[in-house]
């Protein structure tokens, strides 16, 4: 592919920098934003105008007997240069070679973006030896004094990883901070900062090991190969680094977009609306509570249209003998399989392919509970065990605790993320392309992405209020799972754990109601995966409120959610989406407190650019009308753990005409299930979708009075005015699979 070249005119002494390093890259290092980029004795010396990054020169660990041996290259040598092509477009690409004299040869590439700001780092390895040797880490920067930074007050800047408990640091603090495959830094909510993450092709995690000192963070950034076996004339490689300085949704979103074209991500089959026994029957589910279960699910099936019912753990004889505990499931499993079938739902299986009991399988005769899935042996017991419960009659199966023994692994040539990377491709070929594969592992997990059509991006949704870090509990939640929410919809569908319907049955601590009915909100504001435990056969769930609390989840709105603090705040008191429409644009957002007192909660973050300086503001749980409100709005004596969920809708330019300010037939309030909006000289005419509730309201803000004229497919029982300039339009009876309609006449 060619690319045009801007000829040279006068150039600066920094452009002539550029121009030696990465040839043809003239015209962009002349335009106004582009960063200083540069090369010397190794080290990259990377430069916004609102951070600035050094990343270190590079070198190769091998493992002697027990001793580390450091490849440290000379300073920089002659380099070659070519054009190449990335998944965020058109670079640059420079590799130098070194050759070591025990017969080494190692590179190190950079390719620097043409249309972005950022570049991308690997490195290569080939034994030339006539003996194997082990290949330790690619050490792609060392650390360097200058690091990472950026502008301004140190303490304006947040450095924080997204692993799971992912933790953050500003730079006005010293202390370390270490990380595994992706690392943020970010100020202004996010609105200027920088990312590193592995590109891929999946070869190795990125580990980012970071010292935090005077305002600034040196970085040791490695390619951990996990000291796997080189035979001599074989060449590896590194995981190759991405480095984005980009604004956080710009920066994430591009770096899961790269990480999905090179881990081949699956995507298709989207996110499931459904039920798994786990939270309410725990390890005492059988046959008879199961089917208690699916009969309630049944007779609502109108109202709650599950594609999933899943049984989870508690089913089987013990972790490591997948069959049928007899006393629980007397039948077997294939009869309840068949039964959830015929009952129009997708038959579901939890199980643990890789961690075993005493008295499981160790198909490799070694005692330990967690399984080498790199032995023939192992592999050959995972693939039946899932083809049995495949030839049972379930098409989803969600594998837990996928912690593989790995440092006496059978496969010395695999690093820990091929191992776990060719484990979940074994799961996907045992189940077959036709099953749903969700991937319980609570994080980034690159070892399921192109083989789990879910995967799980947080802890378990304990209803438990505990601080941070305690694991399964609410802050832990909000934490991971903010973290995480761009990856929906790009790598796989994002899977938060499941939503609660009756808060109030939590009232023991007192934050923990505010806290669970704000998760819910989360679970429908994220568009992921929607499940539930609750019982609907028995109290406190047999209720038309809880039924309902289903309801208004389903399907997932078409924006996905994401915390709007740009991993500055690792609460995420804001989370939601912009939804662009013809009829206006609003931004649906569940506000958070997760002090353990009351508090003012504002709306720093939001892209309110995107509605405009003022603008409608509407309460869903409360079913109210706030007013018009600007930037300056907070939320006060917002209790511990919650949070209102708010609508803020764009103000029409023509101020006369009725616009849209909410709807509790949906948790994203109007984002899933208004299908159109037209307006008319003295009409209102609304369309509506098949999702969200059968009956619930529509709220209007009109200076002119609204009234019923005619609707399709459903009953309007009333049109009336909550206060002033604000209608209600009260629903019942929604016809699904029919077209649903209403037209108001607007004035008298």
């Amino acid at each position: 592919m060619h690319y045009r070249r801007s000829l040279p005119v006068l150039l600066s002494p920094l452009a002539l920098l550029l121009c030696l390093a990465f040839p043809g890259t003239q015209a962009k290092s002349q335009q106004r934003n582009s960063p200083d980029f540069k090369i010397e004795n190794n080290r990259i010396l990377f430069q916004t105008a609102a951070v600035q990054l050094q990343i270190g020169a590079p070198a190769i660990e091998l493992l002697s007997g027990k001793q580390i041996v450091k490849l440290i290259p000379p300073e920089q040598t002659a380099a070659s240069a070519e054009p190449s092509e990335t998944p965020l477009g058109p670079a640059e690409s420079k590799t130098w070679k070194w050759q070591d004299p025990k017969g080494f040869g190692y590179t190190r590439t950079v390719t620097r973006l043409t249309e972005r700001q950022g570049f991308t780092v690997k490195m290569t390895f080939t034994n030339h030896t006539q003996s194997a040797v082990r290949l330790h880490t690619f050490i792609l920067g060392e650390k360097t004094p200058e690091g990472l930074r950026g502008g301004g007050s140190p303490q304006d800047w947040v450095l924080s990883s997204l692993s799971a408990k992912g933790r953050a640091s500003d730079l006005g603090k010293d202390g370390r901070l270490g990380s595994r495959d992706i690392l943020t830094l970010f100020t202004e909510h996010g609105a200027k900062g920088l990312v590193m993450g592995p590109a891929g092709p999946g070869e190795s995690e990125i580990v980012y090991n970071a010292v935090i000192s005077r305002g600034r963070a040196a970085v040791l950034i490695v390619s951990d190969m996990n000291d796997i076996v080189v035979d001599p004339g074989e060449t590896r490689r590194s995981e190759e680094l991405l480095v984005l300085a980009e604004p956080y949704e710009s920066a994430l979103t591009h770096l899961f977009s790269w990480m999905a074209v090179t881990h081949g991500a699956r995507t298709a089959r989207g996110p499931i609306f459904g039920w798994c026994s786990w939270y309410s029957l725990w390890k005492n589910v059988c046959e008879r509570t199961t089917e208690d279960a699916l009969g309630s699910l049944v007779a609502n099936r109108d109202r709650l249209p599950m594609q999933v019912f899943q049984i989870d753990d508690g089913w089987q004889k013990a972790y490591g003998d997948w069959d049928a505990d007899p006393k629980k499931f007397p039948s077997g499993m294939k009869p309840i399989a068949d039964k959830i079938s015929a009952a129009g739902m997708i038959p579901g299986l939890w199980l643990t392919m890789v961690t075993t009991a005493t008295n499981g399988a160790h198909p490799d005769g070694n005692p330990d509970k967690n399984l080498d899935p790199t032995h023939p042996a192992t592999r050959e017991f995972i693939t039946k065990t899932l083809k049995k419960r495949y030839a049972d009659g379930f098409r989803y199966f969600k594998l837990d605790f996928n912690n593989p023994r790995l440092n006496d692994r059978y496969n010395q040539k695999m690093t820990k993320l091929q191992v776990r990377r060719d484990m979940f491709k074994l799961y996907r070929e045992a189940i077959g392309e036709d099953s749903y594969l969700c991937a319980c592992v609570g994080s980034l997990d690159r070892g399921a992405i192109g083989f789990a059509d879910s995967v799980r991006i947080g802890t378990d949704s304990g209803p438990r209020w505990l601080p941070r870090y305690s694991g399964c509990c609410m802050a832990d939640l909000f934490n991971e799972v903010g973290a995480m929410a761009l990856s929906n919809g790009i790598l796989f569908a994002a899977d938060p754990d499941v939503a609660f319907t009756v808060p109030e049955k939590y009232n023991a601590a007192p934050p923990l109601p505010n806290a669970v009915r704000v998760w819910h909100g989360w679970v429908g504001l994220l568009g992921g995966v929607m499940m539930t435990s609750d019982d609907f056969h028995q109290a406190p769930w047999n209720t038309d409120s809880a039924i309902r609390m289903m309801e208004i989840l389903n399907p997932p709105a078409p924006e996905k959610g994401r915390a709007f603090d740009g991993q500055t705040d690792l609460s995420h008191p804001q989370f939601g989406f912009v939804a662009s429409r013809p009829w206006g644009n609003f931004i649906s957002v569940q506000l958070l407190n997760l002090k353990e007192e009351s508090a003012k909660v504002s709306l720093k973050g939001l892209p309110l650019a995107k509605i405009g300086p003022k603008f409608h503001v509407w309460s869903f749980w409360d079913r109210k009308y706030l007013g018009v409100a600007d930037e300056s709005l907070q939320m006060k004596d917002v209790p511990a753990g919650g949070g209102p969920l708010l609508r803020l809708t764009e103000i029409p330019k023509n101020p006369s005409q009725p616009v849209l300010i909410g709807s509790d037939l949906h948790i994203g309030m109007g984002s899933a299930e208004i299908k159109e909006i037209a307006a008319g000289a003295n009409t209102l005419r609304i369309v509506l979708t098949d999702a969200g509730a059968r009956s619930g309201s529509l709220f209007f803000h009109s200076a002119k009075p609204l009234s019923t004229s005619q609707s399709t497919g459903m009953n309007v029982k009333s049109v009336a005015s909550d206060s002033p300039e604000v209608w209600r339009v009260s629903i019942a009876n929604r016809q699904h699979g029919k077209p649903q309609t209403i037209e108001l006449k607007v004035g008298n």
